[in-house]
């Protein structure tokens, strides 16, 4: 089937969907509304798998950004819908359907549901279907040596080197202080309003930012090189294991899954038996976010904890449905905004997005907060008007609507069409040498940087991109450049000498 064959088919199903959602939510009754909203859990699910073998079908690939970032988005916005109508047992204390009535599930989730299927519509229409072995960089400059391919790996080598010397310190001097306050009085401190710091005070953060970037940069340098292959990977688990402690799980599962993506795309694929495997493995993992949640607010913890707990719950609840289920309960700010919004707050009609975008301009003390911080930090917002001791977060969803109502759907395709259109500037190659190891950095430094955005605000992407990405693209290519320019100098010197003792070129005295 081609790809326009499968953008007609999910355009057909989003108008279908969206026309039985206007149907139900118009003429819904209490008797009827849990009914109607059990139908959209599960025609949000099996869209889901809609998406998952669509994608396969145009683009021969399922470990990839792209079904990694959608899958990550459906549990997050969708979790708790899935759990709910393949009838498995939760938690219904903190269950979000039994919280909020019938009709009010059914609208959050007949717009989470039309959202995403609208956010595939847009991947389908930008995805792309041949990617070119040369690269868009090596075609601009009509470069066709592969000498070309190994300046950009050196080159991005380099500025991993670069980037893990200057974010390194600041990343450990970060994590032994976090470790002493939560040691102290666990992980709440580290939220603490007094241990908050903007602008050119939080320039150590600010370091710290690329120490994800820079291992990135390192593996992608290393699939020839085991030495710093290993030093990537042993890093990392000192970087896991530390973020495991102190509580967090967000980045560190993030790594985790860059880190795999990229061994199957450079060092050797994940497929046959490994895949069994790697399903296995993945189920443990995750399982074992479980118990970083219930032990990480304990003072003076060790992790012979962790381990205890994560042993003694066997048998006694199913540890991988309960982190699914806690991430599913990322709908609650998009049920709750759509409670608020219109009633009592208006529309944004953008604000949030165009405010992420004035985050661009770096705050060099001229504010105690970025202006545009403040207005694109919808959480923060949530937080004050729901009087939250606690962090909401939000969502891609809950961004959408309180900006354009029930049109941020379509603004959600257009963010299908980006990241569509992103994640599939790379495919699996038979070698290494075949990438642009610069759109490989790029497309995986997103990945890494945004997948979280899908419970938060659009402001993280923008700073993902103008912060971290861009410039570390930009650095990589100046310095191809120069080695490019570096190399062909000493090549023509040589080639200079070379001729000057030819045979040919002796003038031999009579």
């Amino acid at each position: 089937m081609k790809k326009t064959k499968f953008i007609f088919f999910n355009t057909i199903m989003l108008i279908v969907l969206a026309l039985l959602g206007m149907l139900f939510i118009k003429g819904t009754n209490e008797s009827s509304a849990g009914f109607y909203n059990y139908l959209f859990c599960l025609f949000g699910t099996l869209v889901y798998f809609w998406c998952i073998w669509s994608w396969y079908k145009i683009r021969k690939e399922i470990l990839c950004p792209y079904i990694i970032f959608l899958s990550v988005a459906y549990l997050f916005m969708f979790g708790q819908s899935m759990l709910f109508v393949l009838g498995i047992p939760v938690d219904t204390t903190r269950a979000l359907h039994a919280m909020y009535p019938d009709f009010v599930m059914l609208k959050a989730n007949v717009f989470t549901c039309l959202g995403l299927c609208a956010f595939h519509n847009g991947a389908l229409i930008s995805a792309k279907i041949n990617n070119k072995s040369l690269s868009s960089y090596l075609q601009r400059n009509n470069e066709k040596s592969e000498n070309k391919i190994k300046y950009l790996y050196k080159s991005i080598q380099i500025v991993g080197w670069l980037l893990f010397l200057i974010s390194v310190g600041p990343t450990v001097v970060d994590t032994v202080n976090s470790i002493k306050l939560v040691l102290s009085y666990g992980y709440g401190i580290l939220f603490d309003e007094s241990l908050i710091k903007t602008g050119i005070q939080n320039w150590q953060e600010i370091l710290k930012g690329f120490f994800i970037p820079s291992l990135i940069c390192l593996f992608i340098s290393s699939y020839k090189n085991r030495f710093v292959r290993w030093f990537v990977i042993i890093n990392s688990m000192f970087y896991i294991l530390a973020g495991f402690y102190l509580g967090g799980r967000g980045n560190q599962v993030v790594l985790v899954l860059c880190l795999f993506c990229m061994w199957h795309y450079l060092i050797k694929p994940v497929k046959g038996f490994k895949i069994l495997l790697s399903v296995i493995g993945g189920i443990i993992f995750i399982s074992f976010l479980s118990v970083i949640a219930e032990v990480r607010d304990i003072p003076n913890r060790t992790f012979i904890d962790y381990i205890e707990l994560f042993f003694d719950s066997f048998g006694k609840e199913n540890l991988f449905i309960k982190v699914i289920f806690e991430m599913g309960g990322s709908m609650f700010p998009l049920i709750n905004v759509m409670l608020l919004v219109p009633g009592f707050f208006g529309f944004r009609y953008g604000e949030s997005y165009l405010y992420s975008l004035t985050t661009i301009i770096p705050n060099l003390g001229f504010w105690d907060a970025h202006p545009g911080a403040i207005k694109a930090h919808l959480g923060n917002w949530l937080q004050d008007v729901l009087g939250l001791d606690y962090g909401p977060g939000f969502s891609m969803a809950a961004e959408a609507y309180i900006n354009f109502g029930w049109f941020g759907i379509l603004f959600m395709m257009l963010l299908g069409c980006f990241y569509g259109w992103l994640f599939s500037l790379i495919s699996r190659k038979e070698e290494p040498e075949q990438y642009n190891p610069i759109v490989f950095f790029f497309v995986f430094s997103i990945l890494s940087l945004t997948i979280m955005t899908v419970r938060n605000s659009f402001i993280e992407t923008v700073r993902a991109f103008f912060y971290y990405t861009i410039p570390v693209c930009v650095l990589c290519i100046m310095i191809a450049e120069y080695i490019g320019k570096y190399q062909l100098k000493v090549s023509l010197i040589n080639d200079k000498n070379e001729n000057r003792i030819s045979p040919g070129n002796v003038n031999h005295g009579r």
